[in-house]
């Protein structure tokens, strides 16, 4: 699966299921990553229950288009999580070894 697979699927009403409260954070935090918002309501829950199991499938907010969390697929497509656990490896590695101030440094530098 790709990173535009899950976008398809995900901006198609679809949810990305999850086994244990430390997938859902990982689901979560990579839909964040590339290029969602995670709705106030749902950061706010998560926070305050990261470890309640109610909610385990990560998706779209039909009405506004952010990250939130469902008690179920309730017949959306679904993605498991062991499906994107690749892509979630593959985006959390650097692909820079430098810190972020180093980093815009350097590109300060070259732009001079």
């Amino acid at each position: 699966m790709t990173i535009e697979e899950v976008k398809f699927c995900i901006n198609g009403d679809g949810v990305i299921e999850c086994r244990d409260v430390c997938q859902r954070m990982e689901a979560v935090q990579f839909l964040v990553d590339i290029g969602y918002e995670l709705h106030p309501a749902a950061k706010k829950w998560l926070d305050e229950n990261p470890n309640n199991t109610d909610f385990m499938y990560p998706g779209l907010d039909t009405g506004n288009h952010k990250v939130t969390c469902y008690r179920g697929n309730h017949g959306k497509q679904t993605i498991l999580f062991r499906d994107i656990e690749v892509l979630i490896a593959q985006n959390d590695t650097p692909i820079d070894e430098r810190s972020s101030e180093e980093f815009l440094d350097a590109f300060a530098e070259l732009m001079n």
